[in-house]
């Protein structure tokens, strides 16, 4: 038990540690309050005393007035600040410190605030590079976690900054701990206002995120500021999720149907909807007292506007006509799909289906100097550790997953363990042509299907020129290896073979790759892997923007009761810091970033030419040239695609950002 004194509280204050986690007793020691008290009822373990201890409020109370900066335009909040007159902003400022809001945030927060707030521009700067792997195959030792065979943290290979970094992180986030603490659900503050909540961004989270450009994304009013369902549907994450709506006859109203349709036989689609994003299977599972169940249904007119939201509890569908009410059926809708896609969809496709697998299949089927292992080295880089640590820290029983969600315990694992069976191995443009037949014109104006496709474009062809050194395709004259193509056919190569086979079996979500790999289905499951790896992963997994504000989306519905009508719908300020704090201490992490990565891979292979080439193999120096030409190619692409990308957002009424390859990592983080 904590047996602090009012003097160990002040210097822990003085050094910016928090000092609101604990309050004085009468006879002197400090006692925790009740909101520190452990899940059962015991008090926290006094190891838990410095994780606790970082509350928002002690930068409120600082000495730096960052009232009257000048604020440039980067976070959905500085919208709202640039609007406000000196007067208003002063006076939401001080009101802030006189009386702020965030005194009672949980412990759990103030540990994800602890984390965020260590956080400034040094820390960002220390770009990590990745680091090659030489470790001979063998089989990892694993722990299973629902479908999956996870690796332990011990396997991942070599010591990196960044390994450094996540070790303090998984640190700070023992199970222990977690495990002590309560969901602490009782919590019902609220902003008054978006401009309230974008001053405490400014004066509490601002300067502990990246500047804008690194990591961060393309920032849209309708979306970020607005919160506008549309925007999400269509220049959001929402994009990924959207289907058509397909009626076999106009009289059949009852008889729609889309691709993976989860809503039940009593959803009847507005006569004028056209595409749908459907999120109705989270209403099976139930939620903690004090929440209203996940699980809507989202219907769109041709001219992209919301014509009908469908929540599957209730069995209703809700339409405009049906004003407040509808308004709270949107906001159901925004928090089911960001929790799929973010806190839960997000960790079991990008990080357990695809990173997870190639990791195991490369590291437990390939020696180190093989061809696909080296291809694969930077988009694994540090893939073990963070693939576990999402396992242990989010999705274990009172891990992030449940904290920012509201789904019971006993359910996460099942939610995973559905997902991760509907999970279906797909090229990006087999994605898109899943999608279904949208009107005319849809989907080519959809921001993500343009930018994706330039991107798989040049990330399918470096593939392929890569493997192009090695391998050759099915019927050319020669069989065997040869100077050209000195691995010959991809069925040939033993080693390929058993990568294959264990890609197919490392885990139940990948069932749908071929039996038999050739060279085409080898290209097309490593494009799609660096393509979930970096850009798939940004666009779920990246929502920092998405929840800037409270009346945006959140990771759970608060019940309807606590929102009067002159009350907008949104999250309460302990779930606001919860859930960014989680983005910020999570998915910002300085990992290695694609285009300078690929640049350093040419480099490696230029310096190898040389060295070859000065001990006399010239085979060898021909291929690490060829090597390095293509990794310079895909640097002039991703580089082309980039101006591509920004020059369209500079005219675009909605910009996207999120498959911008300037802003993607090489490999995936939490």
């Amino acid at each position: 038990q904590a047996s602090t004194t009012r003097d160990d509280l002040r210097s822990t204050k003085q050094r910016g540690r928090g000092g609101r986690a604990f309050v004085a007793s009468r006879s002197g020691p400090l006692e925790p309050p009740s909101s520190v008290m452990g899940c059962s009822g015991s008090r926290l373990p006094s190891c838990c005393v410095e994780l606790i201890a970082a509350n928002p409020t002690d930068e409120l109370s600082d000495d730096v007035d960052r009232s009257k900066e000048r604020v440039d335009l980067e976070f959905p909040p500085d919208v709202l600040l640039r609007s406000m007159s000196d007067e208003r902003r002063h006076e939401l400022t001080e009101n802030a410190r006189a009386a702020p809001k965030t005194n009672d945030l949980d412990p759990f927060t103030g540990l994800l605030y602890k984390a965020t707030k260590e956080q400034n521009h040094a820390y960002f700067d220390k770009k990590a590079t990745g680091m090659g792997n030489e470790e001979p195959r063998k089989p990892l030792e694993t722990r299973p976690f629902g479908p999956f065979r996870i690796p332990e943290f011990h396997e991942e290979a070599n010591a990196s900054a960044w390994k450094d970094v996540m070790r303090e992180f998984s640190t700070a986030l023992e199970l222990e701990v977690l495990n002590s603490m309560d969901f602490y659900d009782d919590q019902a503050t609220f902003f008054d206002s978006n401009d309230e909540a974008a001053i405490y961004y400014h004066e509490t989270l601002r300067h502990h995120l990246p500047r804008h450009g690194e990591g961060v994304g393309a920032l849209c009013v309708k979306k970020h500021v607005d919160g506008d369902a549309a925007a999400l549907a269509f220049t959001g994450f929402g994009a990924w999720f959207l289907k058509a709506v397909v009626r076999p006859a106009p009289d059949e109203a009852t008889a729609a149907l889309w691709a993976g349709r989860e809503a039940s036989a009593g959803c009847v689609p507005p006569p004028s909807a056209v595409a749908v994003i459907d999120v109705c299977a989270q209403a099976k599972y139930a939620v903690r007292n004090g929440y209203e169940r996940y699980g809507a249904a989202a219907f769109f007119s041709a001219d992209r506007s919301p014509v009908g939201v469908w929540i599957e509890s209730e069995e209703r569908m809700y339409t405009p006509v049906d004003g407040r009410e509808w308004e709270f059926a949107v906001w159901r809708f925004k928090c089911s799909l960001v929790y799929q896609s973010f806190a839960v969809g997000h960790l079991v496709w990008v990080h357990w289906s695809v990173s997870n697998t190639l990791v195991l299949s490369v590291r437990e089927a390939l020696e180190p100097g093989h061809c696909i292992r080296k291809l694969c080295n930077e988009f694994t880089h540090g893939s073990i550790t963070i693939n576990q640590a999402a396992c242990v820290k989010l999705a274990s029983a009172r891990g992030a997953i449940s904290r920012i969600g509201a789904i019971n315990t006993d359910d996460v694992l099942k939610y995973i363990d559905e997902l991760a069976q509907k999970f279906t191995f797909a090229t990006f443009p087999q994605m898109l042509e899943a999608k279904g037949e949208l009107p005319e014109g849809m989907l080519d104006g959809m921001p993500m299907a343009q930018d994706g496709r330039k991107l798989w474009a040049v990330t399918h062809a470096f593939v392929q020129a890569y493997l192009s050194i090695f391998y050759r395709r099915a019927g050319a004259a020669e069989t065997g290896g040869t100077a050209e193509s000195p691995l010959g056919l991809v069925e040939e190569d033993t080693e390929a073979l058993a990568f294959w086979n264990t890609a197919r079996t490392a885990s139940i979500a990948i069932d749908t790759l071929p039996a038999k790999v050739d060279f085409d289905a080898l290209v097309d499951y490593l494009a799609t892997s660096i393509f979930y790896s970096t850009a798939v992963h940004e666009l779920l997994g990246s929502v920092n923007f998405e929840v800037s504000l409270p009346t945006t989306t959140n990771g759970r519905i608060h019940a309807r009761h606590l929102f009067p009508k002159d009350r907008p719908f949104q999250c309460t300020v302990q779930d606001w810091y919860r859930i960014l704090c989680v983005t910020a201490a999570t998915t910002l992490l300085p990992v290695p970033m694609l285009i300078p990565e690929m640049q350093r891979a040419a480099e490696g292979y230029a310096s190898a030419a040389t060295e070859a080439r000065t001990s006399g193999h010239e085979a060898a120096a021909a291929r690490h040239d060829r090597c390095a030409g293509v990794y310079l190619e895909f640097v002039r692409g991703l580089t082309s695609v980039a101006d591509e990308i920004e020059a369209a957002n500079e005219t675009r009424e909605m910009p996207f950002g999120s498959f911008n390859p300037r802003r993607l990592e090489v490999s995936v983080s939490l």
